[in-house]
């Protein structure tokens, strides 16, 4: 954990910055490179006829941690994976005790 859930970015374009950003992310929170789990989810956006277009989102599922790092990963998030895109947005869930577990096994 953390656990990264990408809409609307190139899977080519994430796997060529994967090490990188797992490489700053690990620094900037201070887990090991195997917590992180980084995966791309296939969506189909609807126009609504009002210039909506799929923008990069980025989901970040995790225990929660200080503004100042939450401010930290979003931004990395947006240098490694915003691309040419306007922007990127990027939502944090927080996950509290009893909410993860591991082999039936609250972490």
């Amino acid at each position: 954990m953390p656990h990264i859930r990408l809409r609307n970015v190139d899977p080519d374009f994430v796997r060529s910055r994967a090490s990188t950003l797992v490489d700053r992310l690990t620094a900037a929170v201070g887990c090991e490179r195997s917590w992180f789990t980084v995966e791309i989810l296939v969506t189909t956006p609807i126009d609504t006829g009002l210039g909506d277009e799929a923008r990069p989102f980025a989901e970040v599922l995790w225990f929660r941690r200080p503004i100042e790092i939450r401010k930290l990963v979003a931004t990395i998030l947006t240098e490694e994976l915003r691309g040419d895109a306007d922007y990127l947005t990027t939502v944090f869930f927080d996950l509290v005790d009893g909410d993860y577990f591991e082999n039936g096994e609250a972490v």
